[in-house]
């Protein structure tokens, strides 16, 4: 989660609008430090998933950034739909 943070503080700081796509839950588009601290509360609160029962999955749009727990994971299927790939493992 700690990745996922990063990059959405990253972003957001240096202007770009972004949103969370979890399986359970969506935070629209935004910025902005308020927009931050919803994102980073909603980490704070992600399980670790093993199975892709996503029904959010159509709401696909901008650059997609799939982060997983290893190589080995059963998400990994989902790749393809997003344009980078990054593994905690090897973080």
């Amino acid at each position: 989660m700690s990745f996922a943070a990063s990059l959405a503080y990253k972003f957001i700081r240096i202007g770009f609008f972004v949103r969370l796509l979890t399986c359970k839950k969506l935070i629209p588009f935004g910025s902005g430090e308020e927009h931050l601290f919803k994102i980073l509360d909603a980490l704070a609160l992600i399980d670790e998933e093993d199975t892709w029962e996503c029904p959010m999955m159509h709401e696909m749009q901008g650059t997609g950034v799939l982060i997983l727990k290893s190589d080995d994971s059963s998400l990994k299927k989902v790749a393809p739909m997003c344009n980078m790939v990054v593994y905690a493992s090897e973080l």
